[in-house]
């Protein structure tokens, strides 16, 4: 490459990375945590990283490009169902170009973050240290072409969070936002309960309402899927509220109740019925650098939670988290 093209794009590189470290302990003391049906905190009773990730982004005019590395924890947990062949591309979080069409409106193609759920994958972001079961049970992750305005999306793309194909089909993905509501859609071709593939309709609304010092949010998921060989859709859905409470300048409290009925397991692969609640505590620092404190528990009607004798109805587990952003 012309070291003249070098120079030039090198001052148009803004960096942003963000480390994530934590330790957990679940009191149900599990071997692991890996069937847990959550992705953070992912380990017991040990000292880790949950994501450590550095972007590199760049946009000149009427072009951008991101480029994003990551690695963790959460990074294992979430790309477990693509192929085993070229499995280093789960280390790329975000790779996507895009062309500005017009004003506010932006054609990007490639590897990007979801467009669902009101909770974001940097746990910096959001109110309570772990991921709730709804953010949980959306995709993280999409590959395809993303339309986007300034208060709404489409989306084309091979699936529901997954980055090679795994079928024929392809999906379209909407978002579109009134104010504080915002609504997403997804539909698509996917794998269905007890094999095969079928229709996938989904919904999620959003709501959030920011105070002086109180903030409120909360989310509605309704989903449908259609059965493989049968003339049927069975559904699944899920709902979450969550507060923070800015009682100093750099002291939040957080708190989050939630519940997530999926009978038949289109999404989470078994019969779950879980509520759950967690108290989150954070001190952020002028550096960039945030310390959190959380307990969350949540209680199923089956038994579906690892433990050291077997499995239980309810996991409750405390995390102790460092992270940095730059």
């Amino acid at each position: 490459m012309n070291k003249n093209v070098l120079f030039a794009v090198a001052p148009l590189v803004t960096w942003h990375g963000f480390v994530d470290t934590y330790y957990a302990w679940d009191f149900n003391r599990p071997e692991t945590r890996e069937r847990s049906y959550t992705t953070q905190p992912l380990k017991h009773d040990t000292f880790s990283i949950n994501l450590a990730m550095l972007e590199a982004k760049v946009e000149q005019g009427k072009k951008r490009a991101v480029v994003t590395f990551q690695y963790g924890d959460s990074v294992d947990a979430n790309y477990i169902a693509e192929p085993k062949e070229g499995a280093g591309i789960k280390h790329m979080q975000e790779a996507y170009a895009g062309i500005k069409l017009a004003d506010d409106l932006w054609l990007d193609a490639g590897i990007y973050l979801g467009h669902i759920g009101n909770e974001s994958w940097l746990s910096k972001d959001n109110w309570t240290y772990s991921r709730g079961l709804l953010a949980e049970f959306s995709p993280y992750y999409a590959t395809g072409a993303r339309l986007s305005g300034k208060n709404w999306q489409l989306h084309a793309m091979n699936g529901w969070q997954n980055i090679r194909e795994n079928n024929s089909g392809k999906a379209i993905g909407t978002q579109y936002s009134w104010g504080k509501v915002t609504s997403n859609g997804f539909i698509g071709e996917e794998s269905a309960p007890g094999g095969g593939n079928g229709t996938r309709v989904f919904h999620d609304l959003m709501i959030e309402l920011p105070g002086e010092k109180v903030d409120w949010k909360a989310a509605l998921d309704l989903g449908a899927q259609r059965i493989s060989g049968e003339d049927k859709f069975v559904g699944w859905g899920g709902v979450s509220s969550q507060w923070r409470y800015r009682w100093k300048e750099q002291w939040s409290w957080g708190t989050r109740l939630e519940y997530l009925h999926d009978e038949r397991g289109v999404v989470t692969g078994t019969k779950f019925r879980v509520a759950g609640a967690s108290v989150n505590l954070d001190h952020q620092f002028e550096e960039g650098a945030i310390v959190r404190w959380e307990v969350r528990r949540l209680e199923a009607t089956d038994d579906i939670y690892p433990g050291r004798d077997g499995t239980r109805k309810s996991d409750t587990f405390v995390t102790a988290s460092l992270g940095l952003g730059f």
